[in-house]
């Protein structure tokens, strides 16, 4: 499994565990709130099946969210677990894939009289002046 994905598990674990997220205020913030909240879910699930020493690890990076240790030892759990499990593999890249922020491209054209009118395309162009 690519680490790419497993740091973003951990990442997302540890954000919807630690409070590190703003209240929900907008639909982002809500779906790293969610998708965190089932990552966990799933996470707990399947360090479940592995035994007391995976409960163990995830249940210590609970209650110590910023301990490197704690997240060195989750982090190789999960690699090793998404290695070993391929349908756990695609569950859990499944949740990531949901975190996938709207790329849609916004355009706005202000005109005056005698104005000329430019459209301009693109993620959070700003455009301010007289053409």
């Amino acid at each position: 499994m690519d680490s790419l994905i497993t740091d973003t598990a951990l990442a997302v674990l540890v954000a919807a565990k630690g409070g590190l997220l703003k209240p929900v205020t907008d639909g982002v913030s809500q779906l790293v709130k969610t998708t965190g909240a089932k990552l966990w879910t799933l996470v707990t699930a399947r360090f479940a099946k592995d035994g007391a020493g995976a409960t163990s690890e995830l249940n210590n990076l609970e209650q110590h969210l910023d301990d490197a240790t704690a997240q060195k030892n989750v982090r190789s759990r999960l690699q090793l677990l998404l290695d070993a499990d391929p349908d756990f593999a695609a569950e859990l890249k499944a949740l990531i894939d949901e975190l996938k922020i709207d790329q849609s491209t916004r355009q706005y054209i202000l005109a005056g009289n005698g104005s000329v009118n430019t459209q301009v395309s693109g993620n959070n162009n700003i455009v301010i002046g007289k053409a």
